[in-house]
C-alpha cells in the first residue's frame, strides 16, 4: 500500500547509502594512513639500527624528514577521525529519521486498514439493517 511517506523513505535510504559509502571511504583512508604510519615506524627503527652501527652514516636529515612524515600522517589521521565522527553522527541521525518515517508509514497503513475495516463493517451493518427492515415490513 502506498503512503504519503514513501518518497521520504526513499530519500532517507539514499542518504543513508551515501553516508555508508562516505564512511567506508574515510575508513579506507584511515587504514591507509595507519599502514603508512606502521611502515614509517619500521623504516625509522631500521635506520636507527643502521645509523647506530655506522657512525659515519649521516642520518639526521633523513630522520628529520621521517619525523615530519610521521607528524603529517598523525595530522591527516586526526582530520579523518573528525570527519569520520561527523559522518557517523550524521548517519545515526539519518537512520533515526528513517526509522521515524518508516514508523509513520506503518502507522498510516494500519490506520488505512482500520478505516477500510470500519467502512466494510458499516456497509455490512447497513445491509443487515436493510434486510431486517424488509423482513419487519413484510409482517
Amino acid at each position: 500500500m502506498k503512503t504519503p511517506f514513501d518518497g521520504a523513505i526513499r530519500l532517507q535510504r539514499r542518504e543513508i547509502d551515501e553516508m555508508r559509502v562516505a564512511i567506508n571511504v574515510q575508513v579506507e583512508r584511515l587504514v591507509t594512513i595507519e599502514n603508512a604510519q606502521v611502515d614509517a615506524d619500521a623504516v625509522m627503527r631500521r635506520e636507527r639500527h643502521v645509523a647506530g652501527e655506522d657512525l659515519l652514516f649521516p642520518s639526521h636529515a633523513y630522520m628529520a624528514r621521517m619525523h615530519a612524515e610521521r607528524q603529517r600522517l598523525a595530522e591527516d589521521r586526526a582530520v579523518i577521525d573528525v570527519q569520520l565522527t561527523q559522518l557517523r553522527t550524521r548517519a545515526t541521525a539519518a537512520y533515526g529519521m528513517s526509522k521515524a518515517i518508516e514508523d509513520a508509514a506503518r502507522n498510516y497503513r494500519e490506520e488505512q486498514r482500520q478505516a477500510e475495516a470500519t467502512a466494510e463493517q458499516a456497509r455490512l451493518d447497513d445491509q443487515a439493517a436493510t434486510r431486517f427492515l424488509r423482513l419487519t415490513d413484510r409482517r
